[in-house]
Parts: structure tokens; sequence; C-alpha cells
């Protein structure tokens, strides 16, 4: 794991947000779910740079219940660590692409959040 020198901040990692995923759903069902929206949008995994950890938690935002919760967490632990290392680009450009490809992909994050709620639901007693 990279700590950003005099900041004493970790890089975010994939094995981070799929632990707290799992924590909900469970571990299959958290895996199936992180593989499906990475590969949906062209993001390879491993997810190694903070880059593509940013736009997937970005993307796991849309699927609604504890997804957003954990997407919205890794994304404010990557962009935190971008801005602080100083090296990424400004977010409207990276954004810009990324706001299309969401109005694209909209009936895709509608499966995948009935996917992960049904999921949800059968996970109740506890994850796998």
């Amino acid at each position: 794991m990279t700590t950003l020198p005099g900041w004493n901040y970790e890089q975010p990692t994939e094995a981070e947000i799929l632990a707290a995923l799992t924590a909900y759903v469970g571990r299959d069902t958290a895996t199936a779910v992180w593989d499906a929206l990475c590969r949906q949008h062209g993001i390879e995994r491993p997810v190694e740079r903070t880059a593509d950890l940013l736009r997937a938690c970005d993307h796991l935002t849309y699927l609604g219940t504890i997804a957003r919760v954990t997407g919205r967490s890794g994304k404010i632990r990557a962009a935190t660590y971008q801005a602080l290392d100083g090296t990424h680009q400004p977010l409207d450009d990276a954004y810009q692409s990324v706001d299309g490809a969401h109005q694209a992909l909209d009936g895709t994050h509608q499966a995948l959040a009935g996917s992960l709620a049904d999921s949800s639901a059968g996970a109740a007693g506890g994850p796998s």
C-alpha cells in the first residue's frame, strides 16, 4: 500500500472497496457486482490506478442502497488521495465522458441494482 509522504494517507485499494461491499451483501454478490461493473465500464481488473478506482466507485454509487454508501466512501478516499498526491487531472475533464456514459448505461445500472437488492434480501442473515 502506498502512503503519501508528509500526509500519512494511504492509497485506497480495490480490496478495501470489495471488503466493505462484502460486509453488507456477501462475498459472492460483491465480487459479481464489482466484476460486472468493471467489465461494463472498461475498467481493468485488478483496479490499481487511483483514477480507475475513483471511476469504479462513482459507477457503484448509481446502484443504490448500500452500494451507494460504499461507492461514495471509496470516491471520497480516492479523490482525497489524488488531490493530496497532486498528480491528478482536473476532475471536470475526467467526468465529461462519464456523464454521458451514465445516461447510456442507466438500464444496466437498474439491472445490477435489482440483482444487488435481491441478494441483499437473501443475505439478511449475514454475509456469505
